[in-house]
């Protein structure tokens, strides 16, 4: 995201292959331990280490003009992909959350 803007930068090659596979295998376990179905994730990234920075977005703006196109397409796509299985799959709620097993 370029601060100025507010907006963000659509940078397809970007990042590398590894650092793309571990930003999306941390955002997953950050979802799982909170008990999220949704979640918007921010990494800022230092000598190529990923630093999840703004995690706690359990209804993240969606908002095409800050995500740009591209990243709006494929958010509203995958929610719609995750709405439609859960409607088809629904599952128990959970009452009673258990966050130490996450540590």
């Amino acid at each position: 995201m370029t601060p100025g803007n507010r907006k963000y930068i659509v940078a397809r090659q970007y990042p590398n292959p590894p650092l793309r596979k571990r930003i999306i295998e941390d955002a997953q376990k950050i979802v799982r331990a909170l008990g999220y179905d949704m979640n918007s994730i921010e990494f800022a990234i230092k000598d190529g280490v990923p630093y999840a920075i703004d995690f706690m977005n359990p209804a993240p703006d969606l908002d095409i003009y800050s995500l740009q196109p591209f990243y709006f397409d494929w958010a509203l796509k995958c929610l719609a992909d995750v709405t439609i299985q859960m409607a088809k799959n629904p599952r128990p709620q959970i009452r009673d959350f258990r966050w130490s097993q996450f540590f």
